[in-house]
């Protein structure tokens, strides 16, 4: 609420937020014997239009897949482990099925300790957020999903009417920062 002065200068207090949710993906592994070297990653089902102002509507405009490769980033963690990570952002978005659900999709190489084996190439479709929880996109919320693979002879395809204890949600609160 602001009323307007007479008053040549005023300050109009506005409340401002993100226009965009921010989407975070932290990959590593567990799997003996070999290691993760290289991730390349896309993000699709995601909405390229929204409204400056927040609670307003805007007709979505989904993007299901631009075919666009981009390399994930990598730091090591406190035990020396390669973390590879992901930061994309999508606007606000609600989706119906896991077919149109937002999800990035991370080809996964692993070598072998002594590259004494054949690399072996994993394509994984992850969700944004726990296909259990509700099926949106808030601005001005972080997503984070942690995935740690753990075995690379058993099917790392999700399920999306169970639990997977390889892969881990978060949402926070956008704040000053981040």
């Amino acid at each position: 609420e602001y009323t307007i002065t007479e008053n040549p200068e005023q300050d109009i207090p506005v409340k401002l937020v993100r226009a965009a949710a921010k989407i975070k993906l932290n990959i590593s592994s567990t799997v003996k014997d070999y290691h993760i070297s290289d991730v390349q990653w896309k993000l699709i089902n995601y909405n390229t239009n929204t409204t400056i102002f927040a609670g307003q509507t805007a007709d979505p405009s989904i993007i299901p897949d631009n075919n666009t490769w981009s390399p994930a980033a990598s730091a090591e963690d406190e035990k020396g482990n390669k973390v590879f990570t992901v930061t994309t952002y999508s606007y606000s978005t609600q989706w119906e099925t896991q077919k149109t659900m937002p999800q990035i999709v991370a080809k996964v190489n692993f070598k072998y300790k002594d590259n004494s084996k054949t690399d072996i190439l994993k394509e994984l479709n992850i969700p944004v957020r726990d296909p259990q929880g509700d099926k949106k996109l808030d601005r001005n919320y972080i997503y984070t999903v942690n995935a740690v693979i753990k075995y690379l002879d058993t099917n790392t395809h999700i399920d999306y009417d169970g639990k997977e204890d390889y892969l881990q949600w978060q949402i926070a609160k956008w704040t000053v920062g981040e």
